[in-house]
C-alpha cells in the first residue's frame, strides 16, 4: 500500500506540473507601446512681384531630434522640382505626407535644396538667375523651432518660405553677380492656424507713389494686434502718416 501511494504521489506532482508549464506557455504577452508618430509637412510662399519664376529642387526634408539624432524624409525619385510662384494666396505643395517618425520633442527641422537645378526669372532684370546657397544655408534652409512628435499621434506642419528675404543678390565682382539662398522660413503648427480674408478699397492703392514707395512693387498691407496704439510701417521715412 505504501508503494502504490508514493507512485501516485510522483504522478499527481508531475499531472501538475506539465499543466502548469502548459498553461504559461499561453499567456500573451502585454503589446509593445509605440514609440512613433506620424507627420505631415507642406510648403508654401509668400508673394513677390519682382519675381516671375523661381524654382527650387527640393530633395529631403531633415529634423533635428532633441537625442542628438536627425531624421531624414528622402523625396522619391531624386527629389522635386517647385514652381514656388504658384504657392501664394493659400495654396501649398506637399513633401511628406503621414510620414513615420520617431516620437518626442524636436528642435528644428531643414529643407534640403539642389541649387544646380533651382533658378530664378527676374523681372527688374529680364533673365534667368542660377541659384547658390547663402552662408547660413550651406546644410539647407533651416529653421529653429520646437516641436513634438506625440506617441501614435499625427502632427501637421506647414514651411512658409519669405521669398523677399530668403533671396538675395550678391555683387561678387562678376557681371550680375550671384543670387543666394538663406534661411527665412517660419514653421506653422496647422492645428493652431487660421486664415484671414477680406478686400481693399481700390481708392487707397496708390501704386508706385514717390511720396510712399519709391522702388518697384506698389502697396503692402498691415496686421496689427488689437492692443497696438501707435502703428508703425517699415518705411524709413515717415510719409503718410504711420
Amino acid at each position: 500500500m505504501k508503494t502504490h501511494s508514493t507512485k501516485f504521489m510522483v504522478a499527481a506532482a508531475m499531472a501538475t506540473l506539465i499543466y502548469g508549464c502548459s498553461s504559461d506557455s499561453n499567456v500573451t504577452p502585454p503589446p509593445e507601446e509605440p514609440t512613433t508618430g506620424s507627420i505631415t509637412i507642406s510648403l508654401t510662399d509668400d508673394p513677390w512681384e519682382d519675381a516671375m519664376e523661381m524654382v527650387l529642387h527640393v530633395t529631403g526634408v531633415e529634423m533635428g531630434h532633441a537625442d542628438g539624432s536627425v531624421i531624414m524624409l528622402e523625396m522619391t525619385g531624386g527629389g522635386m522640382s517647385i514652381n514656388m510662384m504658384q504657392l501664394q494666396n493659400g495654396e501649398s505643395t506637399m513633401l511628406a505626407d503621414g510620414a513615420e517618425v520617431p516620437m518626442g520633442q524636436y528642435e528644428w527641422m531643414r529643407l534640403m535644396i539642389d541649387p544646380a537645378q533651382s533658378h530664378i526669372d527676374l523681372a527688374s532684370t529680364g533673365g534667368r538667375h542660377g541659384m547658390q546657397m547663402g552662408s547660413d544655408a550651406e546644410n539647407g534652409l533651416e529653421i529653429m523651432h520646437d516641436f513634438e512628435i506625440g506617441q501614435a499621434q499625427h502632427s501637421e506642419y506647414m514651411l512658409d518660405f519669405d521669398i523677399r528675404r530668403g533671396v538675395q543678390h550678391h555683387d561678387n565682382g562678376m557681371m550680375g553677380g550671384e543670387y543666394r539662398l538663406h534661411s527665412a522660413m517660419r514653421m506653422v503648427d496647422m492645428s493652431q492656424s487660421g486664415g484671414l480674408m477680406g478686400t481693399v478699397d481700390p481708392a487707397m492703392i496708390d501704386v508706385n507713389h514717390p511720396d510712399c514707395d519709391d522702388a518697384p512693387g506698389g502697396n503692402w498691407a498691415y496686421l496689427f494686434h488689437g492692443d497696438v496704439t501707435e502703428p508703425d510701417d517699415i518705411a524709413d521715412i515717415d510719409t503718410d502718416g504711420m
